[in-house]
């Protein structure tokens, strides 16, 4: 797959064998080759959710962390393909980062450990 994210347009685009394939308005996204899928961060950080595409561009998943956390980052990890790094405050009120992996058969994220 030929996936490039255009920082400066806030896109992505793929061809998908039959046709050119183009995401806008995207704060970051990755193509996760273990599993066939694009991950994309909307440019709104008010949208909270995590967007899992399939090869053709379609909306297969939307993935929102947990209350209190808010995706900021993704990145490539050779044992789990693509995780997503969130923020979230824990009772003392710091902002802490934790690494989320990316459940697609069960529709979620789930917490896996500190990111510093």
């Amino acid at each position: 797959m030929s996936f490039v994210f255009d920082e400066a347009t806030k896109s992505a685009s793929w061809d998908d064998g039959s046709k050119q394939v183009i995401l806008q308005n995207l704060r970051q996204v990755r193509y996760d080759a273990k599993r066939g899928v694009v991950l994309a961060l909307p440019a709104d950080w008010a949208i909270r959710k995590l967007n899992v595409y399939n090869g053709s561009g379609a909306l297969i998943a939307q993935l929102t962390p947990p209350e209190d956390f808010h995706c900021e980052y993704l990145v490539e990890d050779t044992a789990y393909g693509v995780r997503v790094v969130c923020s979230g405050t824990n009772v003392t009120g710091d902002i802490l980062d934790w690494y989320f992996k990316i459940d697609l058969i069960g529709g979620s994220l789930a917490k896996m450990g500190r990111a510093y």
